[in-house]
């Protein structure tokens, strides 16, 4: 079992709970905590008998404001025209096997080259949909909030490993996930 718990003026407030097997695949969730004063944030675990009671926590972000708790729905078929030159296809997984992922190159970590929390839009998808295009790739996809995946056409096999349903504002994938994107 698994728990994390905010503190809060000495109080402990469960946030979020989940025991029981959870297969191999990672999942995604929001938990919301609201306090004005400081407070602690502590993940408490208890573990299992052999490899099989492993627990993993990954993909912790702290937001300012609320979190939408439905993860968003994604379609096969491509959503949504911008002006900008590309158009959403939907959230894909990516299960980061190795020789055998949905886009076949790492172009751009713009987490390392600083992104902007409050625009995804313009620090990120957008510089890689213009990258994309400056190398003549049709598809790119956004993982973990910064990463611009690519490749050529025939390598990009971006539905491989299902549909996701974690991406995170439609525009990034998270850790596991893709944002993918065509470009026009």
């Amino acid at each position: 079992m698994s728990t994390l718990s905010g503190k809060k003026n000495g109080t402990r407030n469960k946030i979020f709970s989940k025991k029981g097997n959870q297969g191999k695949e990672w999942h995604w969730t929001n938990a919301t905590f609201v306090s004005n004063n400081s407070y602690m944030i502590s993940f408490e675990a208890t573990r299992g008998a052999y490899f099989t009671g492993d627990i993993a926590v990954d993909d912790i972000i702290f937001l300012d404001h609320g979190c939408d708790v439905t993860p968003e729905k994604t379609t096969i078929a491509p959503t949504t025209n911008t002006p900008d030159g590309y158009s959403k296809v939907g959230c894909y997984k990516d299960k980061g096997i190795r020789n055998a992922r949905p886009f076949p190159k790492l172009i751009k970590n713009y987490r390392e080259s600083g992104l902007n929390w409050y625009d995804l839009k313009t620090s990120v998808v957008d510089k890689c949909a213009e990258l994309a295009k400056k190398n003549g790739y049709k598809y790119f996809g956004i993982q973990f909030f910064g990463e611009c995946w690519s490749g050529p056409d025939s390598k990009v096999h971006y539905s491989r490993d299902g549909i996701a349903t974690n991406c995170y504002q439609s525009l990034t994938g998270v850790g596991g996930s893709l944002m993918v994107f065509k470009t026009l």
